[in-house]
């Protein structure tokens, strides 16, 4: 991302207006729940073990929002039936093995009584066509009734996700607290195009934690959608109220340590050194 897109140099803070009385918390000071998305520069990644790794470049600007009055967190296990048991192998095979010598049976059987009555009536053309459909009727009935049901196993986790509604209102200028806010959000969770046409830079990723406690933190989320709704009145042309929707993956695999840490990714700066 060009330099010139860098709109913050330090913290940009949004909040609604204090003399609000629609606003259940009323004032915004320390004791309320704020949420942090500091920016960060993705150089490259790599797939090591564990949570892989990544190079990280630069810092962007940190954005600071007030909590909205709902926070969904969700995390994800999968469990399934465990197919691939020696056992289960083997029934399946038997199963099959079953299915397999009665529909043999089956289309024995009709050959043998279409072609009976055929040659009774010397009617080899209408008897075969017979036998086709006493066959295919025959095959449609045999439903084998043997299942193998398999108690559920731990197959994997998917990533931790977050969705946020903030609900942005100028105090004084919209552009600087609605608008330039939304539109660097939308810039750092785009890639870029490089200057020779050939491949791309990566959409710049997010260090999100909330404030003055960590009820949330994550070394490093992709900010996976950026949603706003612009809303009047509109003062010069812009929006003095957004409702912006915002939707994080945690790039770390879901553990343990992921949840009290914040992850588990490898971090090196552009010069290779670990830094984390």
């Amino acid at each position: 991302m060009a330099k010139d897109t860098f709109t913050y140099t330090g913290t940009q803070t949004i909040q609604r207006p204090k003399e609000s009385a629609t606003i259940p918390q009323g004032s915004f000071g320390d004791n309320a729940l704020w949420i942090t998305m500091k920016a960060i520069e993705l150089k490259y990644q790599t797939t090591l073990s564990k949570g892989g790794g990544i190079t990280r470049g630069k810092t962007g600007p940190t954005f600071k929002f007030l909590a909205p009055e709902v926070i969904q967190e969700t995390i994800r296990n999968d469990w399934s039936p465990y197919e691939n048991s020696t056992v289960n192998s083997l029934a399946n095979k038997a199963i099959t093995a079953s299915k397999t010598v009665r529909d043999v049976k089956t289309i024995g059987k009709n050959i043998k009584n279409t072609l009976g009555d055929s040659a009774k009536r010397k009617e080899l053309g209408s008897g075969a066509r017979s036998a086709f459909n006493e066959i295919s009727n025959g095959l449609a009935t045999k439903v084998p009734t043997e299942k193998i049901d398999s108690p559920l196993t731990f197959t994997g986790s998917g990533r931790r996700e977050w969705n946020f509604l903030f609900n942005l209102i100028s105090q004084s200028n919209p552009s600087l607290d609605v608008v330039e806010p939304v539109k660097d959000l939308m810039k750092y969770s785009s890639p870029e195009i490089r200057d020779w046409n050939i491949g791309i830079e990566l959409p710049w990723i997010f260090e999100l934690k909330t404030h003055p406690n960590e009820l949330i933190i994550c070394q490093f989320a992709a900010l996976t959608s950026v949603q706003p709704t612009w809303q009047q009145p509109y003062i010069n042309g812009l929006p003095t109220r957004c409702e912006l929707t915002l939707s994080f993956s945690d790039m770390s695999p879901l553990y343990r340590t992921t949840i009290k840490k914040g992850g588990i990714i490898r971090v090196v700066d552009e010069n290779g050194k670990t830094v984390g």
